[in-house]
């Protein structure tokens, strides 16, 4: 097995863990569906780098902004009570045009193109990591874009959206990733 199966192995086997590890058997598809999605942002954190200005001190949380309606809140407070590399997780509701807020991480719900290019564009100088589901989202410039194919998750990235704002996408994830828009 090449270096790269074992790691892509490695990741999925992890994101299946945490998708097990968060999920209940009552619960109806999307709710796992959304929960699985969770679960990758938080495997996501691990291959991302942000500015050192991103954060106040070294200890300041990964604040994660929702925009839309959706099961994906929910899922998303499951994070509260997780830590990657000593930071725990802030998860909040995002209402425009309210003043912009920063965030590490905005998932941006829903396939309406306007409301998603208007939350793009109040983010658009900011380093937030940009996560959404419709099929316009990496085109808007949108970073990373999860998608079902064949009953399964998955995701492509925008990595030139990315390094504009000056996050760095790791290789290792870059490559786990449907399709790259490269810089």
């Amino acid at each position: 097995m090449s270096r790269i199966s074992i790691k892509k192995y490695i990741f999925v086997l992890g994101s299946f863990f945490l998708l097990f590890l968060f999920m209940s058997q009552a619960e109806t598809r999307p709710a796992i569906e959304y929960r699985l999605k969770a679960a990758f942002i938080y495997k996501f954190v691990n291959f991302v780098s942000w500015p050192d200005s991103a954060f106040k001190n070294p200890s300041s949380p990964y604040r994660i902004g929702v925009y839309g309606d959706g099961p994906i809140f929910e899922s998303l407070q499951l994070l509260k009570h997780k830590t990657v590399q000593g930071r725990k997780f802030e998860v909040r509701k995002v209402d425009l045009p309210k003043p912009v807020q920063y965030f590490h991480i905005l998932y941006i719900g829903g396939s309406n193109r306007e409301d998603i290019a208007k939350v793009l564009g109040a983010y658009n100088k900011l380093p937030t990591l940009t996560i959404g589901e419709s099929g316009e989202f990496s085109e808007l410039k949108g970073m990373i874009r999860f998608f079902v194919r064949k009953e399964k998750i998955r995701f492509t990235i925008n990595n030139q959206a990315a390094r504009r704002l000056d996050i760095r996408i790791s290789s290792k994830l870059l490559r786990l990733a449907r399709k790259s828009i490269a810089p």
